[in-house]
């Protein structure tokens, strides 16, 4: 009784929500807004959840145009591996999430993009600018999107894993710390990227000392600003996408900043001793932001706060 209970209040936020409907749009084009009690009820059911048809043909044949685009024009943005990683995990996050939540990826792919052209005279002068020109490869795709996956992966298993109260629970942190991880690579982007161009006192985020700009697990006020608007923007859009409610706005960008925080300790003290790549520690600063938005959501829910 008390776990049904729980479930329920965890899922009231979501399900009732203006966002909460898992239903698929004709042509599976995503969520719909659709008030009625009964869609309400079958927001929390595996028939709900299924992936259309239609939804699985569209997927294909855009990210076939975008993989035909991307070999012959994207070199300037990921490598052709890196196009064919981006377009796998796109088709991944399209039928799992959606439009919408696709859409969301696509948002911090432009963002992050722009964010590494900013300043790149700075950045090169002072050794600080990404490797090839910041041309994305597989590694970078995988490093910055894995938990994202899996948060997607997990929403789209969930009928066949859970059942009965148990599938609109699981959909709502697959969601949840899908929409956390990308607000969290958008704060980190951000703040890196302006952070090496124009961050003017940086310091390192275990003993406050300053350091040159482009430190690993360092932070600047101008960094950490910019950072804080890309997870805001990256956050109300998915509540625009009806990827999570509005009430969870604000914990995708605590947990963004929380995140950024550990990788700036991670940076510093373990990854040079433990020859973390940069791509472990932007898995651990993802993994990091699902972790603590589901946790923050639960421990709310629990405290009876805005839940």
């Amino acid at each position: 009784m008390i776990r049904t209970g729980f479930v329920g209040c965890l899922g009231s936020g979501f399900s009732g929500s203006r966002l909460g409907r898992l239903r698929s749009a004709p042509g599976g084009l995503g969520p719909v807004h659709n008030k009625t009690p009964q869609n309400r009820r079958l927001a929390c059911t595996p028939q709900a959840l299924l992936v259309p048809a239609s939804r699985v043909a569209i997927a294909l044949a855009v990210h076939a145009g975008l993989l035909g685009v991307g070999w012959k024009y994207g070199e300037r943005f990921l490598t052709k591996a890196g196009v064919a990683h981006a377009c796998a995990l796109g088709l991944l996050l399209w039928c799992s999430m959606g439009f919408s939540g696709w859409s969301l990826a696509a948002t911090f792919f432009i963002i992050g993009n722009l964010a590494t052209k900013v300043g790149k005279e700075i950045k090169e002068k002072e050794g600080t600018s990404e490797k090839r020109g910041g041309a994305r490869g597989p590694e970078n795709v995988w490093g910055a999107a894995g938990p994202a996956a899996i948060c997607a992966l997990v929403t789209l298993l969930s009928p066949a894993l859970f059942s009965g109260q148990a599938v609109g629970l699981v959909a709502l942190f697959g969601q949840l710390g899908y929409a956390s991880a990308v607000a969290t690579k958008t704060f980190d982007t951000l703040s890196s990227e302006i952070g090496k161009a124009y961050g003017k006192t940086t310091i390192r985020v275990t003993n406050f000392e300053v350091v040159p700009r482009g430190t690993e697990g360092a932070v600047s006020l101008e960094g950490t600003l910019a950072g804080l608007a890309g997870a805001v923007l990256i956050s109300v859009f998915a509540w625009y996408a009806f990827l999570i409610p509005y009430l969870d706005i604000p914990v995708c960008i605590v947990a963004a900043f929380l995140a950024n925080w550990v990788e700036g300790i991670v940076g510093s003290s373990f990854q040079e001793k433990m020859g973390l790549t940069n791509e472990a520690v932007n898995v651990i600063n993802t993994g990091s932001g699902v972790v603590f938005a589901i946790s923050i959501r639960v421990l709310l829910t629990m405290l009876n706060v805005f839940y």
